[in-house]
């Protein structure tokens, strides 16, 4: 299947849009300033998504693919202009932030109601229950009917 044969199924307006998709993504443009700030709010982020949607359903689905692209640069971009923190933001690896938790975490020492309790308390080291037979005998009285009362 060549190339030629599978633009065939977009319609000429879709492949305009494409090509602009492609550009935006290519090349730095930078969002204006004006519209950087539409953008980077939650409604801005809801209309892309309904965009989004709106061509995966009524357009050819290699075109909504392009737009997620495009939103994600879009969104990048415009968050460098309002100076806001970006949506998606690095996160550092597993073990750099083991090391970092570590730094933030001072090492404990042993007070000294710790140390006298570990010398001298018997929780561990006392001895085990003896169960030792008793001479008493209970004596039980006939208690039939004793709840009528």
């Amino acid at each position: 299947m060549s190339l030629s044969s599978y633009f065939k199924n977009f319609s000429p307006s879709e492949i305009a849009l494409l090509i602009v998709f492609i550009i935006y993504i290519i090349f730095p443009i930078k969002t204006p300033s004006q519209f950087a700030y539409y953008i980077d709010t939650p409604f801005g982020i809801i209309s892309i998504l309904l965009i989004a949607i709106y061509l995966f359903f009524f357009c050819n689905p290699v075109l909504g693919v392009v737009f997620i692209l495009v939103s994600y640069e879009l969104l990048r971009r415009s968050s460098l202009i309002t100076s806001r923190v970006p949506i998606i933001k690095y996160v550092p690896s597993e073990k750099k932030r083991a090391v970092q938790m570590e730094l933030m975490n001072p090492p404990s020492f042993t007070t000294l109601e710790e140390e006298i309790v570990a010398q001298r308390g018997p929780i561990d080291v006392s001895r085990p229950i003896i169960y030792e037979p008793s001479t008493y005998k209970p004596v039980s009285e006939n208690v039939k009917g004793a709840s009528l009362i």
